[in-house]
């Protein structure tokens, strides 16, 4: 049985605790209206977004007003052409709902060989206790296709995010997680 707690923080930001089984726990906390920022990669191999309340601007930076969640935690595991896993990589998302994961060296080059990364995050709701009645949110990998927990960044996805351009893509950022 999952069970999702939330309580306020200094009157700025809502923290939701995500109780699983025996007690394993994960928080979020939701920021205020504007709170969410860009994360942007400081180096080669890096997926990069932002988790964020709001609408889902896939490829751009969280609208205005849109509200961070603290707490998130972005997995990415990388798969070469065969199917093999070659790496898995988790971030966790800070104030401004920002997260980077770090991949191995040659992110770009799996990925332009028929590689993909999937991508998924914790937890997958979240409350906010700020209105009333209260209101869930159910996340998901920003993007087109069906909401779902979980994303496959191929070789179409990648060059839609390049970081820092599409020439020289190494990186990608605003691989956003949206709850919506």
């Amino acid at each position: 049985m999952t069970t999702l707690t939330r309580a306020a923080l200094a009157g700025t930001a809502m923290t939701a605790a995500l109780v699983m089984g025996a007690g394993t726990a994960s928080a979020a906390t939701i920021g205020t209206a504007g709170s969410a920022m860009v994360s942007t990669p400081t180096g080669a191999d890096q997926l990069c977004g932002t988790a964020y309340i709001g609408a889902d601007t896939h490829v751009g930076a969280p609208p205005a007003g849109a509200r961070a969640v603290q707490g998130v935690t972005v997995t990415g595991k990388l798969y070469d052409s065969g199917s093999v896993l070659q790496a898995t990589a988790s971030a966790t998302t800070d104030a401004n709902g920002r997260y980077c994961i770090q991949a191995p060296a040659g992110l770009a080059s799996v990925i332009t060989s028929n590689g993909w990364v999937d991508m998924s995050f914790t937890p997958a709701t979240v409350t906010d206790t700020s209105v009333t009645p209260n209101v869930t949110y159910a996340g998901r990998m920003s993007g087109p296709g069906t909401p779902s927990a979980d994303g496959k960044l191929t070789l179409g996805e990648f060059i839609k995010h390049p970081w820092p351009n599409l020439i020289t893509a190494t990186s990608a950022w605003k691989v956003n997680v949206v709850f919506a």
